[in-house]
């Protein structure tokens, strides 16, 4: 059994038992890309003048919509689910020059610790660890920076691959006045496991962000 498979089966059977008030929550994260995932060199097409380069240089964004169950005061699960997308360029000296972009779908599960308690009513500064199932869509065509009309795709790449989050929160504010609290989380993501020669680029990021707690 994947590993992604196995931890949603593990919460889907223990979440009704963990549920001490759950907290929900949205976060709007910048994505700043970093490794090959910000440039990837390839050797040099037949009918090219340099070796040909792609990558995503401009900073994304990413919707994150999430759960927090907790276990203890230490210790919470959350379940969540986001949507990123972000533009980038292919270039091949003397032969083409494609805007690209990616959009991914994942699905997550992370594990936040709280090092001085406070996973009971998601209070403080915690760190966060987890897996992500992300369905990525990779287009390369025209025109991807002009949001007001369609990319004209020449090609489409679709790839699910398993994904790695890690990274430190905290939250903040006070919810006794019925307005909720914000949180503010840094973090870093990229792909463990499902990429195959040929593919496209591992994802590597890093995120920051700021949200809203209920």
């Amino acid at each position: 059994m994947r590993p992604f498979q196995s931890v949603s089966l593990g919460l889907m059977v223990s979440l009704p038992a963990l549920a001490q008030s759950p907290r929900f929550g949205m976060n709007l994260n910048l994505l700043v890309p970093t490794g090959e995932f910000l440039e990837t060199i390839h050797p040099a097409s037949p009918n090219g003048t340099a070796r040909s380069k792609e990558g995503f240089d401009a900073p994304g964004l990413e919707m994150h919509l999430w759960v927090s169950y907790p276990l203890n005061r230490v210790v919470a699960l959350r379940p969540g689910f986001s949507f990123t997308g972000i533009i980038g360029t292919y270039d091949d000296p003397g032969v083409a020059h494609f805007d690209t972009r990616q959009y991914t779908t994942s699905l997550r599960a992370d594990v936040l610790v709280f090092p001085r308690g406070g996973a009971l009513g998601l209070r403080g500064t915690y760190l966060f660890v987890g897996v992500a199932e992300d369905f990525e869509r990779f287009e390369r065509g025209h025109d991807a920076h002009d949001y007001y009309n369609d990319l004209s795709v020449l090609s489409t790449v679709r790839r699910n691959r398993l994904g790695g989050n890690i990274g430190l929160g905290h939250s903040f504010g006070d919810s006794s006045v019925g307005s909720g609290r914000w949180n503010w989380e840094v973090g870093y993501h990229t792909t463990l496991r499902g990429r195959n020669p040929g593919d496209p680029p591992r994802t590597s990021e890093f995120k920051i962000g700021i949200g809203f707690v209920n």
